[in-house]
């Protein structure tokens, strides 16, 4: 895969380089356990290939930032007041967050 290791970018990042370090090893493992591992790794590499030969720019910048537009900030619990479930909005913090984006795309992806 193809990472940038030095991260000069001039623009404010929701995610700091370790969270979007974590959040590749998620997607790169999601598409693993989808299917078969050098056939996942062939598609990421070909995507991001394809994506800075079509637009020449670097990949990265632009999966960051829309990670960073669709990261959640708040997730819905359910709380029991009474005999009723109702479904109350609570601050999504760490490793929740990742999981459910990722949870997303995977559900747009295989539509």
């Amino acid at each position: 895969m193809l990472l940038k290791q030095n991260n000069n970018y001039k623009y404010f990042l929701a995610l700091s380089d370790a969270q979007f370090q974590f959040f590749l090893t998620k997607l790169c493992g999601t598409m693993i356990s989808r299917g078969r591992k050098d056939y996942a790794i062939k598609m990421f590499d070909e995507i991001l290939f394809n994506f800075k030969k079509h637009f020449n720019k670097d990949p990265f910048i632009d999966l960051r930032i829309a990670i960073d537009n669709l990261i959640p900030i708040l997730s819905s619990t359910q709380k029991k007041i009474g005999k009723v479930y109702h479904s109350v909005p609570k601050l999504a913090t760490g490793n929740r967050r990742f999981v459910i984006m990722l949870s997303w795309i995977i559900k747009k992806t295989e539509r």
